[in-house]
């Protein structure tokens, strides 16, 4: 019994001390945090590359600078954030007629720390804007400078994914606006 104590104990220690030598050495030459950088940038862009007409947009906004950001809100100031589509090479906003008298709740007031990212959504706006294939590129003024996203281009959908909205998207939301209509006005909680 001695002996099968002391066998357990060496096992343990040895597979414990294999364990944070290999620890240790992935640490050593893997295990660096990168630092964080403060090249003085403020960058845009779309979380997905090609995006898909039907789907959100969001933008990555990474603060790369010492001091924080502020995005004003453009419900009412339409300068704040431009949306464009780009045809033949020229930008055409697409974004001011909706951010005239849009509310505060649907595009609301930010602010980006140093060093960190912001997913900007636009829920509110995304049908209206995107409901075209093609190119386009975000105007975004952060505090005193305007700051131009990285192209991104929509895409139509596949024709898988066209298959699955047109059988059974489509007939599910249907049936859902079926089945409101017909117990609209009675409690259903």
């Amino acid at each position: 019994m001695n002996e099968e104590k002391k066998q357990l104990l060496k096992s343990f220690f040895t597979w414990f001390a294999i364990f944070y030598l290999s620890f240790f050495a992935i640490q050593y030459f893997f295990g660096h945090p990168k630092e964080a950088t403060t090249d003085g940038t403020v960058t845009v862009r779309s979380i997905d590359d090609t995006p898909v007409l039907g789907h959100l947009l969001q933008l990555n906004i990474k603060n790369n600078t010492d001091k924080a950001v502020t995005f004003n809100s453009a419900c009412g100031a339409v300068e704040n954030l431009q949306i464009s589509r780009l045809i033949n090479g020229e930008k055409v906003n697409i974004s001011d007629k909706l951010f005239v008298s849009c509310d505060k709740k649907d595009l609301s007031d930010f602010t980006v720390k140093p060093n960190t990212t912001h997913i900007l959504k636009l829920k509110a706006f995304n049908h209206e804007l995107f409901s075209e294939a093609g190119k386009y590129v975000v105007d975004i003024k952060l505090g005193d400078k305007t700051i131009e996203s990285e192209k991104f281009t929509y895409e139509d959908p596949g024709m898988f994914r066209r298959l699955f909205r047109a059988i059974v998207s489509k007939p599910l939301f249907s049936l859902l606006a079926f089945f409101t209509d017909v117990i609209a006005g009675h409690l259903l909680g």
